[in-house]
């Protein structure tokens, strides 16, 4: 067993599980989702298997579409519950994370105390993060805050088009000021624009903000 954290998301959820993936790898986790990192080429059937075996825990994203939805999510929850057989009884390895309201359908996850990332993600991500040895929630809050923010700092950005889509994963899943976004809009963006903004972090995690065109 190693030191990894698995993470399980119906594909529908992969936005939101992608957030939480690249959350907990900035707060020093290890985890691993396969959008990330399989490889190309790999059979991705046993080596999802593979990961989950390793882990050193399950964390089973749940949505209301996730809970009744036939398929591979199923199955690795499977797979997990086989191996959390093999643990002592009070070895914590499948964490079932909601991200809105729904209710279980394996009964073996109904029995066990679920967390929430709803209504504030940061509040559950640091919740969560203290089940992987973190001192505690206020301390797990501010190294995140650290990590996260450099509040203050402006950063540059060639946005290549509307979208982001080129950017690096930290930017790629920040939160923009709506009116300042649209602001941008208007001004026409182009591919090969540059655009700066400040860094700072919001209840929801990282925020853009003061965006400007240059």
């Amino acid at each position: 067993m190693s030191d990894l954290i698995f993470i399980s998301y119906a594909k529908e959820d992969r936005l939101l599980a992608e957030r939480l993936y690249l959350d907990l790898k900035h707060a020093g986790t290890k985890p691993w989702m396969d959008f990330y990192d399989l490889l190309p080429g790999q059979s991705w059937e046993p080596e999802i298997e593979k990961a989950i075996s390793r882990s050193a825990y399950f964390i089973a994203v749940q949505s209301k579409l996730s809970v009744g939805k036939r398929g591979h999510v199923q199955k690795e929850l499977r797979r997990a519950l086989e191996v959390a057989e093999e643990y002592p009884e009070d070895k914590l390895f499948i964490i079932p994370v909601r991200i809105e309201e729904c209710e279980p359908t394996f009964k073996a996850l109904r029995e066990l105390h679920r967390l929430d990332l709803f209504p504030d993600y940061l509040v559950g991500l640091n919740k969560l993060l203290r089940v992987f040895r973190y001192e505690g929630e206020e301390k797990s809050k501010l190294n995140y805050v650290e990590k996260y923010s450099r509040m203050g700092q402006v950063y540059t950005l060639n946005p290549r088009g509307f979208g982001f889509l080129k950017s690096p994963p930290l930017i790629k899943h920040l939160f923009f000021h709506h009116r300042e976004l649209n602001g941008i809009a208007y001004e026409e963006l182009r591919a090969g624009d540059m655009i700066t903004f400040r860094l700072g972090v919001s209840t929801h995690g990282p925020v853009a903000t003061e965006l400007k065109r240059l």
